[in-house]
């Protein structure tokens, strides 16, 4: 995995002797690039070309490939650490599955498919908050925020929450805080509003970004067949910050002997 966690973890052996192979299979960065689109995230995009300097330099060997439990690399390699990221958590919404459903990762990689020009984003944590930004300021979107608790951007430290909440107010981003999703329709997003109750919320396209679970498909194999050898860090144990997968990415490295 080529995401915070692997990219770190690779650096780091790399300095302590190790030959190391990164195996990635779509762009360095992995879930990084997502909120690197916005031009107030550059710090993000400059954090990936590191990586991607230090690799080369460090003669760390990328391959851009899907890597498979019965690949010979990994019954040959002294260690092996998983960094397999987080994916989507899927949410038993009714029409969650819609044709005016976008998922946020795809909304911040793939503009071209963000055609609505009254967005809905359905989580106001700190991906669909970065999101409802973009669209607006970026994008030249209107974009409303649906958080089910009272407040958004809580996932983030307070510092990052004030700024990012007074960057959406000057950019007329609208907040919908206390409202759960009931249902997606064609029409826009139905929610419970805690104080009013039910009520539909108009919009042209909705980007859900409810969150993110742990990718363990290669990672429970690995335990099952390389449990001595294989170290876990990041969203593949627990989906966190960058900044965690980054903390675990260098332990794993200073763990190896």
């Amino acid at each position: 995995g080529g995401g915070p966690g692997g990219l770190e973890a690779a650096r780091a052996c790399a300095i302590r002797g190790h030959h190391v192979k990164l195996y990635e299979r779509n762009e360095l960065g992995g879930t990084l690039n997502a909120p690197a689109t916005a031009d107030f995230k550059i710090q993000i995009r400059k954090l990936i070309e590191y990586y991607k300097a230090q690799l080369q330099k460090l003669d760390v060997e990328v391959v851009k490939a899907d890597l498979s439990i019965d690949d010979p690399v990994l019954s040959q390699c002294y260690r092996i650490v998983c960094a397999t990221g987080s994916k989507p958590l899927e949410m038993s919404i009714p029409g969650i599955k819609g044709d005016n459903v976008l998922g946020v990762i795809d909304a911040h990689l793939k503009p071209e498919l963000v055609t609505g020009q009254n967005i809905i984003v359905c989580g106001g944590g700190m991906s669909g908050c970065d999101f409802a930004l973009e669209a607006v300021t970026a994008l030249g979107r209107k974009a409303t925020v649906i958080e089910m608790k009272n407040d958004v951007a809580t996932d983030v430290i307070m510092m990052n929450q004030v700024s990012l909440k007074e960057s959406m107010a000057e950019a007329g981003v609208t907040l919908r805080c206390g409202c759960r999703v009931k249902e997606i329709t064609a029409q826009g997003v139905v929610v419970i509003n805690q104080d009013t109750g039910e009520e539909l919320i108009e919009g042209a396209q909705i980007i859900s970004a409810l969150g993110q679970t742990p990718n363990r498909e290669l990672a429970d194999k690995l335990r099952e067949k390389y449990f001595k050898k294989t170290i876990f860090v990041g969203d593949c144990v627990k989906a966190a910050k960058s900044g965690d997968a980054i903390r675990d990415g260098l332990c794993a490295a200073l763990s190896i002997n």
